[in-house]
């Protein structure tokens, strides 16, 4: 039997499909957050505005959940039956219209019980391979309708990699889970507490943090939970509860004229400001070393320049960052997360 066409699909948040076409240059939408191309090398595809990617995936079409369950399995057995590595298995469903999204959801959930159930039962040995944790040879398939599954098994990435510092990513479509805090001071702190997930590790209690334009404190927050003292720089206050927190020191001054004493372990930057002056502060404080990882957002209005969201890139390798990396994230509008390390670890 021939082997069926497999393309490398991406998701992108919806209304991005253009953004990530243009950025790539080739493709088309397939439909809403969900665009093909033809196959390529991994390290030529981590675009700014794909979350996801899911490597020569292949099309399965069956009306009902069984029998897509059980035309799933055979080619998964025909794909993965010979590795003899933990397999890390992910079913899941797009950005789909929030009205599609109990339903496909609910069916996506029945179809991973199906397939599973179905491998124990005719693939034993592969069955045992599956592992719950982040570990093994990806295998993600795509519930994108009702009858049409996208299986992908990439079999080209490193068996381990960090959770968010891999392509693919290691957190199905590519949504890191931020529990819903409802003690912050603002829905910011998705953003961040997602962006911290994308890092090469997350941070650590006692790391020193500085929070550029951080008033009302939503990034703050989130640092303050990871149980680092941060530096938390705006003219204007802070949540009363972060103002009287002893691990936080706000700083009245202005975001762009701020400079730390010393480097610091952490930058996270929300300032709302155009892309110029962000690119610039982001160069001013990469060139003199002073944070070993950052976090900052590169806000855009009107027509996003899809240019401008990969300056980035230049201007930290230009400054030695060993991880660097620009997303349009989950939670993120109309801005892109610019994110970075020094010396990764286990990238």
């Amino acid at each position: 039997m021939p082997r069926a066409l497999s393309l490398d699909l991406f998701l992108t948040s919806p209304g991005f499909e253009t953004a990530l076409l243009a950025e790539a240059g080739r493709g088309h939408t397939v439909s809403t957050g969900l665009v093909a191309m033809e196959p390529r090398p991994l390290t030529e595809t981590d675009y700014v505005f794909a979350r996801q990617v899911l490597p020569e995936a292949i099309a399965v079409c069956e009306p009902s959940v069984e029998r897509l369950a059980d035309a799933v399995a055979t080619e998964l057995i025909a794909r993965a039956d010979q590795l003899e590595v933990p397999l890390t298995l992910h079913v899941f469903v797009g950005d789909v219209d929030h009205r599609e999204m109990p339903a496909l959801s609910s069916r996506a959930t029945l179809l991973e019980r199906t397939l599973t159930e179905r491998l124990r039962f005719r693939r034993r040995r592969l069955h045992r391979r599956l592992t719950i944790g982040p570990g093994g040879v990806l295998i993600q398939v795509l519930l994108a309708e009702p009858s049409v599954a996208w299986l992908s098994v990439d079999t080209t990435g490193a068996p381990s990699p960090p959770i968010g510092a891999g392509w693919p990513v290691r957190f199905p479509a590519g949504r890191a889970s931020v529990p819903i805090d409802r003690t912050a001071p603002s829905t910011a702190y998705l953003k961040l507490a997602e962006a911290f997930a994308w890092m090469d590790r997350p941070p650590r209690a006692g790391e020193v943090a500085v929070d550029l334009g951080a008033s009302p404190g939503g990034w703050t927050h989130v640092a303050v939970q990871h149980g680092m003292r941060v530096i938390s720089v705006d003219r204007a206050p802070l949540a009363p509860e972060l103002m009287a927190h002893p691990s936080v020191a706000h700083t009245v001054r202005d975001a762009f004229r701020f400079h730390p004493p010393e480097p610091v372990d952490w930058l996270v930057c929300d300032v709302i400001a155009a892309p110029d002056r962000s690119l610039a502060l982001l160069s001013e404080w990469t060139a003199s070393r002073r944070t070993r990882r950052l976090v900052l957002h590169l806000k855009f209005k009107g027509e996003l320049d899809y240019g401008r969201a990969q300056e980035p890139l230049a201007i930290l390798a230009e400054s030695g960052y060993g991880y660097r990396r620009v997303k349009h994230l989950y939670h993120d509008k109309n801005e892109v997360t610019v994110l970075a390390s020094l010396s990764p670890e286990g990238v």
